[in-house]
């Protein structure tokens, strides 16, 4: 798991910014087109379980050794950014991220200065992991309930990378929510993963016994979290 912060000379004078990715190969990361089409002149941040923010990103220990920075980034050529408009910024949101010289997977440095050694992770091209019921993990430093607003300058980025276990929906189900923004049922076929509900697998990719669900309105739960598929014996 990677996040992207923006540097201080980014001409984006966004406080608290955060957009995650990762890593599939030495020198390349996954992230959202949406991240790198907003904001310029980022570093990629890799085995750490910890967020550091953009003001201490040259004080706190790891990041001041580990910080890469992103030279180069790709998005689809179609891809437009509004950031006004769901069905337009989420639309083929992906991207790649080059960082300025390839990450060494053996650095043990990494586990004393940060969190783990970092690792790219396994791209999924097969369908049947994509099925409704399938179960996944969905990561991230983000507020697990609040969504940020306009003009409200508190940080609400988790301090440790969170996780949680998900069941992957049906995407009918997904559209009958997003049924107000236009365009969205075929932004939802074509590219998304959607989920609604507890899954069955720990962080280490385990499975666990269930506990009581949280209470969450349909609405909510469907509207929360979208993740990556894995499987019952995968390994994060």
């Amino acid at each position: 798991m990677v996040y992207l912060i923006r540097a201080p000379i980014s001409p984006k004078n966004y406080d608290s910014w955060l957009c995650g990715g990762a890593l599939v190969s030495e020198r390349f990361i996954i992230t959202s087109a949406a991240c790198v089409r907003d904001v310029q002149h980022l570093y990629a941040i890799a085995g750490y379980r910890k967020y550091v923010s953009d003001e201490q990103i040259n004080t706190d220990p790891c990041t001041t050794k580990k910080k890469k920075k992103v030279v180069y980034t790709s998005t689809p050529k179609s891809y437009t950014f509004v950031e006004t408009k769901l069905e337009a910024w989420s639309d083929i949101d992906i991207a790649l991220a080059e960082v300025e010289s390839p990450y060494d997977f053996n650095d043990s440095s990494f586990e004393v200065l940060c969190s783990y050694i970092p690792a790219p992770i396994l791209i999924n091209y097969e369908a049947k992991y994509q099925i409704p019921g399938t179960d996944a993990i969905a990561l991230g430093w983000g507020h697990s309930s609040i969504w940020r607003k306009p003009g409200d300058e508190i940080n609400y980025n988790q301090q440790e990378l969170h996780y949680a276990s998900i069941l992957l929906e049906d995407k009918e189900v997904c559209k009958r929510y997003y049924s107000h923004f236009k365009n969205m049922s075929e932004v939802i076929d074509k590219y998304m993963i959607c989920s609604l509900g507890k899954g069955n697998i720990q962080e280490n990719g385990e499975p666990y016994m269930k506990t009581a669900s949280i209470c969450l309105t349909p609405a909510q739960r469907a509207m929360g979290l979208v993740g990556m598929p894995v499987s019952r014996t995968s390994k994060l």
